[in-house]
């Protein structure tokens, strides 16, 4: 019968392990230091100018939730720098399972948020009696909702039934 450790007497043999270079690790770091500041910067002048006409029709809360999932899928980045090198903390496993989690959960809050403000604004204008009307924040945050638990719903069972994990096959040897 056969083994499924390797003898310490074997050297394993040398092959190429397709590492990230420290070039593009800086360069994902970089870019999200970069997009972290421009949603900083967003999120200031949105502070700076909330009781602007413009700004206060431009629904606030949710042009925040917008940044929020713009954040949260900007993280995702990082994990792309995981491997087996020994160089940063993530572990490759579970930044394969984080990955796309973080990418459809960021990108899931700002289509969700920008489909809630479309939603505000079909409200008013499919109004055929032309009466003033006003559409309610927290309806369009039903909408949001909705959707964010939909798609954790989904990442969930996904990551529960069929997860991601790291694994380096060797294909060919010596």
């Amino acid at each position: 019968m056969g083994s499924k450790y390797i003898p310490l007497s074997v050297v394993p043999p040398d092959y190429d392990q397709n590492l990230l270079s420290d070039e593009v690790i800086i360069i994902a770091y970089v870019e999200m230091a970069i997009l972290y500041m421009l949603i900083l910067l967003c999120l200031a002048w949105l502070f700076r100018y909330r009781h602007d006409k413009t700004v206060i029709n431009s629904q606030p809360p949710l042009m925040v939730l917008v940044l929020v999932g713009m954040t949260v899928a900007t993280t995702s980045i990082g994990m792309l720098t995981a491997d087996d090198s020994g160089r940063n903390d993530l572990d490759p496993s579970s930044a394969c399972i984080a990955l796309p989690i973080l990418f459809f959960l960021g990108l899931q809050i700002t289509l969700a948020a920008l489909i809630g403000k479309a939603y505000r604004i079909y409200k008013l204008f499919n109004n055929p009696k032309l009466r003033r009307a006003a559409v309610p924040l927290n309806r369009a945050f039903f909408v949001v909702i909705g959707a964010v638990l939909l798609q954790l719903a989904l990442c969930l069972v996904w990551a529960l039934a069929y997860p991601l994990h790291w694994k380096r096959d060797i294909t060919l040897a010596d």
